[in-house]
């Protein structure tokens, strides 16, 4: 079993993000994170080999905005409960993620977008989602029909497409509405000439059925997969930062060791003959000719 070192949490951001190679390299891989760790559970043992190999890498999570604590419905209280129910669940898991880029040495932005339970008919005042069935339901609410564009104005608006930049967006598998979303903004940026891998959303990726409806979803063109091979060491730095999100570990696993053995199997499953490996997929229509670097 690995131990895992304990690691601080709570400096903050300007201090954390000196120790990102993006601070003094053009930033070569960006991960569009839905929340503040979905990045770092599926993509985490990659972004670790890819700093090692001297590029820079940044996480923008996107759904990282602060909700009227007054205003929460039930179940987002019922969510913060179950996450150890800390007076500022956004700002604890906002220095969580911190942490955990810190440690894979990677940057990171925080936009201030509503994760989907605090979100509210601009109209009725309403909540747009009150459970898990709606909010894994693969079907966004209708008052969420403008929120993709904004999603790509705010993405195109800080990056430049082309051959330098790989971006890297969640899949969708599991149905989580959040990313759907961001899943439908990665495919219009892709369009519009930024390139593009879609990762396989962790752990909700282990029940696959959710990844075969995933790629079945409607979409120009078919999918091809590409494995990041990865080393040990990359493992172990993926487990190190997913420890760090201290409040989800036991809704996610239950326990630190429960995290480790879960994330190893996985991981080892995936890559098969060729080891441990985090999956990858392309759109074929839109191929570029880029690997993962």
């Amino acid at each position: 079993m690995d131990r895992l070192e304990p690691y601080p949490a709570g400096a903050g951001v300007a201090a954390l993000k000196d120790h990102s190679l993006s601070d003094v390299l053009p930033v070569a891989h960006v991960y569009l994170s839905p929340h503040l760790d979905d990045a770092v559970l599926s993509c985490g043992a990659t972004i670790a080999r890819q700093v090692a190999s001297g590029v820079a890498v940044e996480v923008l999570t996107l759904f990282a905005g602060q909700p009227q604590l007054d205003t929460l419905s039930t179940y987002a209280r019922q969510l913060h409960v179950a996450s150890g129910d800390s007076p500022d669940m956004v700002g604890t898991r906002r220095e969580e993620d911190a942490a955990a880029c810190r440690l894979l040495a990677a940057g990171f932005l925080h936009l201030d977008y509503l994760d989907a339970p605090y979100r509210r008919d601009p109209d009725s005042g309403t909540p747009l989602y009150t459970s898990d069935a709606e909010l894994l339901g693969w079907h966004p609410h209708p008052a969420d029909q403008g929120l993709v564009a904004e999603l790509v104005g705010t993405i195109a608006s800080r990056y430049e497409g082309g051959p330098a930049l790989r971006m890297y967006a969640p899949l969708g598998a599991g149905g989580h509405v959040d990313h759907l979303a961001v899943r439908a903004a990665a495919l219009e940026l892709q369009r519009c000439g930024f390139g593009l891998a879609f990762y396989e959303d962790y752990p909700h990726v282990q029940d696959g059925h959710g990844l075969v409806r995933a790629l079945a979803l409607p979409h120009a063109g078919g999918w091809v997969a590409e494995l990041s091979e990865l080393q040990d060491s990359h493992v172990l730095a993926k487990c190190k930062a997913i420890a760090c999100h201290e409040s989800q570990i036991p809704v996610l696993f239950g326990d630190g060791e429960e995290m480790i053995r879960s994330v190893r199997s996985y991981m080892d499953l995936t890559g098969g003959s060729a080891g441990y490996a985090e999956r990858f997929w392309k759109s074929v229509s839109a191929s570029d000719g880029q690997g993962l670097r």
